[in-house]
């Protein structure tokens, strides 16, 4: 959700951030924050990724947070975040695909209306002090979005079975 204040700073005066989801949980969560930090520019909309009603080439950047991997549909991903970007426009993974993970591109929208793909990984030494000194910062109630809290024995369950108002879960060793 950080990356939603950033966005809507990024787009400036004239521009919109609209973000996704298709768990009613995380965009309640994702709601409160954008009225706490009174992000005028965003627009949340409740959306399925592989069955998305959001416009064709209707954006100038398509950043996909840590979903390649857990969903496990990569390609079918790549294909409606290549399908949303405008020609000349950006898609940014951020996060881990798994290695050997291989994705299918359009090459003639790749090539001739100039579209980039941008591979980003999280955990570089900058990035954590970067995240640490924000979460210090106090500019947002982090607490808020651990909704659970599991010990070590309770992980296997808490993925096998997760409950519906999982947000995020603190795991106590």
């Amino acid at each position: 959700m950080g990356w939603l204040r950033l966005l809507s700073e990024w787009v400036g005066p004239d521009g919109e951030v609209v973000g996704t989801d298709i768990d009613d949980a995380m965009l309640a969560e994702a709601k409160q924050f954008v009225a706490d930090g009174n992000l005028g520019k965003v627009t949340l909309l409740k959306d399925d990724l592989f069955a998305t009603r959001l416009e064709p080439s209707s954006f100038d950047l398509v950043h996909a947070r840590y979903e390649i991997t857990p969903l496990g549909r990569g390609s079918e991903q790549l294909t409606t975040y290549t399908r949303l970007v405008r020609p000349g426009g950006t898609v940014v993974f951020f996060g881990g695909l798994e290695r050997g993970a291989e994705l299918t591109v359009d090459a003639y929208r790749l090539h001739y209306e100039e579209l980039r793909l941008v591979g980003a990984f999280h955990h570089t030494p900058r990035t954590v002090r970067a995240a640490l000194a924000f979460l210090a910062s106090g500019a947002y109630p982090w607490e808020r979005l651990v909704t659970h809290r599991v010990d070590l024995e309770g992980v296997v369950g808490l993925f096998a079975d997760p409950p519906r108002d999982l947000l995020k879960a603190a795991v106590f060793p």
